[in-house]
């Protein structure tokens, strides 16, 4: 099954993934229904991919963005900054990670250091569609069970299969398990499995 290759791939249980019809946009579109309600507010930061979230937010809830900083030259995740806007009315926190591709990646330690002081009701979300261009990055999979984090995959971008519409979640089983019916896994024709499955099993191909 996909289920048990992705598993394979990524080191954890298969209670750990949640497969998804349709891509990134389409997975956060589903979290926003389950976590965010009228007058609620989603933090992003502006490295973030902006319109799919600003179509998706604006039928839930409120977007605030958070400015990245310079550093050397280069953008990077103003991450302090984070802190200094959450409010009583924040559900979710949305960042890219890595930033694109050949972009900038979370100091590991600074980033659970962030994590540990965010309220343990906002969920967050880390658009990991760029992940399978790097080697042994910090990434969700290392956070799902110790916080409220989903990590949101692709086969679009590194293994080209944009046609697919295929896409998956990470994250702890005790979320997996108040999500998963929202998320279908029907009406996928059987040639846009086979393609992913042999894409993942033979990087080649």
């Amino acid at each position: 099954k996909l289920e048990e290759i992705i598993s394979n791939l990524n080191h954890i249980p298969k209670e750990n993934i949640i497969l998804n019809c349709g891509g990134i946009s389409q997975a956060f579109d589903l979290l926003c229904q389950h976590f965010i309600t009228p007058g609620d507010e989603v933090i992003c930061h502006t490295l973030t991919y902006i319109p799919s979230l600003v179509s998706v937010i604006n039928k839930y809830g409120n977007l605030k963005y958070i400015q990245p900083i310079l550093n050397d030259n280069s953008l990077d995740y103003n991450l302090h900054e984070i802190l200094d806007n959450i409010t009583s009315a924040t559900k979710i926190i949305y960042l890219i990670h890595p930033t694109y591709l050949f972009g900038d990646t979370f100091d590991e330690n600074e980033f659970i250091d962030i994590l540990n002081k965010i309220p343990t009701n906002i969920a967050i979300v880390l658009d990991e569609c760029y992940i399978d261009y790097y080697n042994n990055v910090f990434n969700s999979v290392n956070i799902i069970n110790s916080h409220f984090v989903f990590g949101l995959r692709t086969f679009s971008k590194f293994y080209g299969l944009p046609n697919t519409r295929l896409s998956y979640l990470v994250c702890n089983k005790k979320y997996r398990e108040i999500i998963k019916y929202s998320f279908t896994f029907k009406n996928i024709p059987d040639s846009s499995i086979k393609e992913v499955k042999k894409s993942l099993l033979n990087k080649d191909y």
